[in-house]
């Protein structure tokens, strides 16, 4: 005998019900193989099986016991469950077609953005402080002058952030 087919004690003893429940079971479906004594019973298969007929005797009772307007309600938001979980499959599928950019991508690469423009900022007094002496401007004054560009740029990009972050605080969530 394989260890996956049991006999019809042995599915008793696991199931904890009586040979005539494991009789009525068959009736009803349960896997099976062979007749009388020789009736074999797959393990895996038979507690699916037992396990689903639980589920479903309950899910029975409870529509028995549902109002017809708890019924439409019920039925209603499992409508709204399978539209949501189709669209979730769609969103998946359009990502993974390069169709879809996802707000953290976008996040992210707006992040690295801005660090890169905060750091030639704070390099272009640096960076053009050469330039300006070649053309005679004095080193001093040219090291000033690019000073006050970058802290008016900064000062500017801050604003604008600032903007953005409030007009986004500002909008209302998606339904």
């Amino acid at each position: 005998m394989s260890q996956k087919e049991l006999t019809k004690a042995q599915l008793c003893d696991r199931f904890g019900e009586s040979a005539k429940q494991i009789e009525r079971y068959v009736a009803e479906g349960l896997p099976c193989a062979g007749t009388g004594r020789a009736r074999r019973f797959p393990w895996p298969e038979a507690m699916r099986w037992r396990d689903e007929r639980v589920k479903r005797l309950e899910r029975d009772a409870t529509e028995k016991r549902l109002t017809p307007a708890t019924a439409d309600a019920v039925q209603q938001a499992n409508n709204r469950r399978r539209i949501a979980e189709a669209r979730l499959i769609e969103i998946e599928l359009a990502e993974r077609e390069g169709l879809l950019v996802t707000t953290a991508h976008v996040e992210q690469v707006v992040s690295e953005l801005g660090d890169r423009l905060r750091a030639a900022l704070i390099n272009l007094p640096a960076n053009h402080l050469l330039d300006l002496e070649r053309v005679g401007v004095d080193p001093a004054r040219a090291q000033a002058v690019l000073e006050q560009i970058a802290e008016a740029l900064t000062r500017t990009l801050r604003a604008a952030a600032d903007d953005l972050e409030a007009v986004e605080d500002d909008e209302p969530l998606p339904a």
